[in-house]
């Protein structure tokens, strides 16, 4: 939003309930820069655990490619990895160090199994960005 990109955020509620309450300034920021926000729900439904989930389908399916920063295997994360693979999106991985390594359980686990592009150089992610146009 900060160089006035089109932002596209997808809610696991219905319009008008923002979740966590803390994302309000975010949401009304999208909002009044042009940007859009997205649910399947009904105005103000709240969300619900497998709101969560449908909601990484959307993410994916809206996606040109994904590209997964840091995240354990049992993190939502995966089910927006999940659908990726599905709908054959290009995805990529950083591979870096982490404090917790915990955290990169699902990035060694797609580089382990090659199904994603692994970034860790600003060129690598210039190549990728290239593969998506």
């Amino acid at each position: 939003m900060k160089v006035k990109g089109r932002t596209v955020a997808v809610m696991p509620s219905g319009i008008g309930y923002v979740y966590p309450p803390s994302n309000k300034q975010l949401y009304h920021g999208i909002i009044s820069n042009n940007g859009c926000v997205v649910t399947e729900y009904e105005p103000n439904a709240l969300p619900q655990i497998y709101t969560f989930v449908e909601r990484d389908r959307l993410q994916a399916a809206l996606s040109k490619g994904l590209l997964i920063i840091e995240s354990p295997l049992a993190g939502g994360t995966h089910h927006t990895y999940n659908y990726g693979l599905k709908l054959g999106k290009k995805i990529a991985v950083s591979n870096h160090v982490s404090s917790d390594e915990n955290r990169m359980s699902l990035n060694k686990s797609i580089l382990g199994n090659g199904k994603g592009f692994a970034i860790q150089s600003e060129s690598d992610m210039e190549l990728w960005l290239d593969l998506l146009k």
